[in-house]
Parts: C-alpha cells; sequence; structure tokens
C-alpha cells in the first residue's frame, strides 16, 4: 500500500473542487464577526502557522486590515500588563484543533474579551482549541493520517483566501494543473534528485505565495529530512545570501511581478558567482505550462508541489514519510 502522505496529497484535487462551495458560507459568517472587531490577531503553528501567514498577506490587501502575528510566549508571561482585547478578533489555525499552546493563547485572549475564530478540521468541541472558539471553521477533509499536514494544509490555505474575499471561481484551472503534476512523475523525479544532491534548500517566495516558501521548507525539514530555509527574495538579500555556498539549491517560487524581477536577477546572478544552483518554477517552461495564471492559485499549486517533492525525496532516501523520527501528528507545546 502506498504511503498515507502520497495518498493524502493525491486528494487535494478533488477535495478542493467538492469543498470551495462549503467553505465560502464561512465568507459572510467571517465578515459578521469581523465588522465589529478593530483588530484580528493570528495564532498558528508549523503548518497551520504559515497558512496564518498567508491570511496576514490576504487580510491586509483584499481587505484593508493588517493583522498581528499574535506572540504565544507572551500568553504564558506572569507580568503582562492588563489589557482590553474586546475590539480583537483572534484568527486561530490548527489542523487538530487540539495544539495546546495555541488553546491555552486563545483562552488568555479570549478572557481578555477577544473573539475567537477557529479554522480546524476537527469538529469536535471538546478539542482543546474548540473549547474556546466562537466559531469553528470546519475543513471536512477527512482524516489526516501521515504526520506532515498536506491536504489540510492547503484547506486551510484555500479558506483563507476565501475568508479574505477571494471568491475561488476558477478553482477548476488550479486543480487541472495540480492533476497534471501528479500525473508528471518524471518531472517531479528530476527536482527530487536535484535536491538529493544538495546540501541545503532554499525556498524563495514573495506576498502570497511566501505561505507555499515556507511550508514546502517545513515539509523537507520534517519528512525528508533536508536541511531547507524559506525567504522572500528581498529578506534574502538583506545578509542570508552571504552564506550561500556551492552545494546550495535556491528554488524560486516568487510570482511573475516586474518589480519583483530585478531582485530575482541578482538572487540569481549571486547563486552563479558562488557555484550554487538555482532553478526556477517561474519561468522554466516545463513547468510554467503546469501553472494557473492567478497568484492565489500558484500558492495553491506550488503547496501540492513541494509537498509532492518532499515525498519524493523522502522514499528515494528510505525515510518513511508518514511517521518521520521524533515527529507526532498533534505537537504538545
Amino acid at each position: 500500500m502506498k504511503p498515507f502522505m502520497v495518498q493524502e496529497i493525491s486528494e487535494i484535487p478533488e477535495i478542493l473542487e467538492s469543498k470551495i462551495s462549503q467553505w465560502k458560507k464561512y465568507y459572510e459568517m467571517f465578515n459578521t464577526e469581523l465588522s465589529k472587531k478593530k483588530d484580528i490577531y493570528l495564532l498558528g503553528r508549523g503548518s497551520s502557522g504559515n497558512a496564518s501567514i498567508l491570511a496576514s498577506y490576504m487580510l491586509g490587501v483584499k481587505l484593508g486590515r493588517q493583522p498581528v502575528e499574535f506572540r504565544l510566549w507572551t500568553s504564558t508571561q506572569s507580568n503582562v500588563g492588563e489589557s482590553d482585547l474586546s475590539d480583537v478578533l483572534v484568527l486561530a489555525y490548527s489542523q487538530s484543533g487540539s495544539s495546546s499552546d495555541i488553546a491555552y493563547a486563545a483562552k488568555w485572549l479570549k478572557d481578555r474579551g477577544a473573539s475567537v475564530v477557529v479554522v480546524s478540521n476537527s469538529d469536535d468541541s471538546k478539542r482543546a482549541l474548540l473549547q474556546h472558539a466562537d466559531r469553528n471553521f470546519y475543513l471536512d477533509v477527512g482524516d489526516e493520517k501521515a504526520v506532515p499536514a498536506t491536504k489540510t494544509f492547503i484547506g486551510q490555505l484555500a479558506v483563507t483566501m476565501i475568508l479574505s474575499g477571494e471568491d475561488l471561481t476558477q478553482i477548476s484551472e488550479v486543480t487541472t494543473c495540480m492533476k497534471k503534476i501528479l500525473s508528471s512523475q518524471d518531472k517531479v523525479a528530476q527536482i527530487a534528485d536535484d535536491i538529493l544532491k544538495a546540501e541545503e534548500v532554499l525556498w524563495m517566495g514573495r506576498g502570497i505565495i511566501m505561505a507555499a516558501a515556507l511550508d514546502n521548507a517545513l515539509k523537507f525539514q520534517e519528512a525528508a529530512f533536508v536541511r531547507s530555509q524559506a525567504y522572500s527574495p528581498a529578506e534574502y538579500l538583506h545578509g542570508p545570501i552571504a552564506s550561500l555556498q556551492k552545494g546550495s539549491l535556491v528554488i524560486l517560487l516568487a510570482p511573475e511581478l516586474e518589480q519583483d524581477q530585478t531582485i530575482i536577477d541578482r538572487v540569481n546572478q549571486t547563486a552563479k558567482q558562488k557555484l550554487a544552483s538555482c532553478y526556477s518554477l517561474v519561468d522554466n517552461t516545463p513547468w510554467q505550462d503546469l501553472m494557473p495564471k492567478q497568484e492565489w492559485g500558484k500558492t495553491l499549486v506550488f503547496a501540492l508541489l513541494g509537498e509532492l517533492l518532499a515525498y519524493n525525496v523522502a522514499i528515494k532516501k528510505g525515510i518513511d514519510p508518514d511517521a518521520p523520527q521524533g515527529l507526532k501528528k498533534v505537537t504538545l507545546t
């Protein structure tokens, strides 16, 4: 039997096609809550934290609201000043609804007057986080048995896009691209082989695509034991690029925007000077044909491609991607 991870990745196109109409109902509910509040706080760890990164971009751009990424550590301190958070809407992400630190922070914020909206793949109101939820936007994508979050993460991304006002009417174009990628094993295997040769893999993304870049790096760390990081190309030029070396592989996911091209060119040029490899999924013709036109669509497709690549690299290395050593499906922190 195939590992659960690849089975769950393969389910993603059908999930998106079948669940969008259900998820669209959450938009009005969310806006009802949002209309009562001045500020938005975001909560999330791991892949759910990367989904919250998308929320920080999309709520800012689409709705003109500028969320705060709440620092969970704050809720553990005894010397925090008194505060009235009745004008705050908390948007908390957790695929399981059981993340202990997210639940603790949600309770801490709610005790100070905030309302809590959760995006989760659980509808069990007894789960630690859901006990504090005023609303739960249930993904309903089926059980996810592999430790790496794949279908739940992409579900969180899609729901976040809807909550931000993106109606995803062209989702069929996106799922068509996903299906083509899932059937393009030769192309996927080629990149996987290049990754196997690399000493580190660096994912570059900007704007809403940053959420996919961050999660791709995470998937390679947890599923394939590959040293991997993600940066905005602009942020990368502010120092980290100095550590680029021979044996590094840079994968560019940045959108095709004219204002980004100079920055991308500088990353490419430095990679060549340092004998590092640089692979673009933007202007590389074989992959360009498998990418949707919409930037939100590219974000979903890049996320699926990263998951599929991490799975392939893990298998090539003889690693069980369903149960990476030292990791559990629910992390209690």
